[in-house]
């Protein structure tokens, strides 16, 4: 669609104005916005602040639109300058369950996105899921997506219970 087209190629000049123009296009269900939806959350996952992350996961989205919102929100807890912040911990903690959820779903390409996006957002629980996936996956490619997504969860939570001065003294 046009209008989807011209709001990414917005946010290309003027990102500021895209948020902006995004921020209002959230939520938009009439026939034929889909479209716009998708270019939003797109526009919210590249530009969008940390207040956006909330507007993404509840804003409603028909449900083909998951993945993308899902995708749009991992974006935007990946680009806070502090992970332990607890609005970040919140948000973060928000999209690992949506993707959780999503883990189910029939489509394969569904499953694959939430396999992926809880390697960046997924948390102890979500291990716990990602393994059963990984030992029941029929498709090769979720079956090893779990078991990265596992090993990218681990290294995450190790780094956090060493805490900053302890990784530092290793690097130095």
């Amino acid at each position: 669609d046009v209008r989807g087209a011209a709001l990414e190629s917005l946010a290309n000049i003027a990102p500021e104005d895209a948020v902006r123009l995004a921020r209002r296009l959230m939520g938009d269900d009439r026939d034929g916005r889909e479209s716009i939806w998708r270019a939003a959350l797109v526009v919210l996952g590249e530009h969008g602040a940390l207040r956006d992350g909330a507007a993404v996961l509840d804003g409603g989205a028909p449900e083909r639109l998951r993945s993308d919102e899902i995708r749009a929100l991992a974006r935007i807890v990946a680009r806070q300058p502090n992970a332990g912040d607890p609005a970040v911990v919140r948000l973060r903690r928000g999209g690992a369950r949506f993707a959780e959820e999503m883990i189910h779903d029939l489509d394969l390409r569904t499953r694959s996105v939430a396999v992926t996006v809880l390697g960046e957002l997924g948390d102890d629980r979500s291990v716990a899921i990602l393994e059963e996936l990984r030992r029941e996956a029929h498709v090769d490619d979720l079956a090893s997506g779990a078991a990265e997504s596992v090993t990218r969860i681990r290294s995450r939570s190790a780094k956090s219970a060493e805490g900053p001065n302890v990784v530092e003294a290793r690097v130095a």
